[in-house]
């Protein structure tokens, strides 16, 4: 399924305009509420992994 299908002509071109200006910066995830919140379990893998 294409972008377009799911957000629409316009909203498909602002998601992958800002995809790539996040992949320009360098960022390792995109700003989406998904990858913010993989981005903070793995910031506390170590803790979470951590056998007591």
């Amino acid at each position: 399924m294409s972008r377009a299908k799911v957000f629409g002509e316009e909203k498909a071109k602002e998601v992958k305009a800002h995809g790539e200006e996040l992949k320009a910066s360098g960022v390792k995830y995109c700003d989406c509420p998904a990858c913010a919140a993989v981005e903070a379990i793995l910031g506390m893998k170590e803790e979470l992994l951590a056998e007591e």
